[in-house]
C-alpha cells in the first residue's frame, strides 16, 4: 500500500513544475514571468470589459462581456443554463470572433499572449486573423432565431 502511495505521490509531483511560465495582470500590464508583453486595460468598473493594447498604447481589441442563458446549457451544475463570453472585435482589420469568458485574468493573459497578436510591441495581422477563424461566433449563434419562409405558391 505505501508503494502504491509513493508512486502516486511522484506521479503527480512530476506534473507540478511542468509550466514554468508565470503570467500575471497588474495594473493593464500583462507581464511573463516578469516582462511587459502587452496591454489588457479594464473598461468598466467591474472590471468585465477589456482592451487589448500594445505596451506603447496602441489599441489593438476590444472584448465585451457577455452573460446569456442557453436552455440547451441547462445541467445539474449550471441549472440558469448560464453561459458567458466576450465579443471581441479588432480595431484595424474590423474582424470580430467571440471566446468563452471563463477565464481568470491570468488565464485570459496566457490564451491572448498563446496566439501571439501581440508580439515585441507590434500588431500581428496574420494571428489576428487565425485567432478570429478559430473561434468563430459560435455563442452568438446560439442565440440568433430560426426564419422560417413560408412559401404559398
Amino acid at each position: 500500500m505505501r508503494i502504491l502511495f509513493l508512486l502516486a505521490s511522484l506521479v503527480s509531483l512530476s506534473f507540478v513544475g511542468i509550466d514554468k511560465d508565470k503570467y500575471e495582470l497588474k495594473d493593464g500590464v500583462a507581464t511573463l514571468n516578469g516582462n511587459p508583453i502587452f496591454r489588457l486595460e479594464s473598461t468598466d468598473k467591474w472590471a468585465t470589459d477589456y482592451k487589448l493594447k500594445t505596451l506603447e498604447g496602441k489599441e489593438v481589441a476590444f472584448f465585451k462581456w457577455y452573460s446569456i442563458k442557453d436552455k440547451n446549457s441547462i445541467s445539474p451544475s449550471n441549472p440558469e443554463g448560464r453561459i458567458t463570453y466576450y465579443d471581441v472585435t479588432f480595431y484595424e482589420s474590423g474582424l470580430k470572433c467571440e471566446m468563452d469568458a471563463n477565464h481568470t485574468k491570468k488565464s485570459l493573459v496566457r490564451e491572448l499572449h498563446s496566439h501571439n497578436m501581440v508580439f515585441e510591441n507590434q500588431v500581428n495581422q496574420e494571428s489576428i486573423k487565425s485567432f478570429v477563424l478559430i473561434h468563430g461566433t459560435k455563442f452568438s449563434e446560439k442565440t440568433r432565431g430560426t426564419t422560417v419562409i413560408i412559401n404559398n405558391n
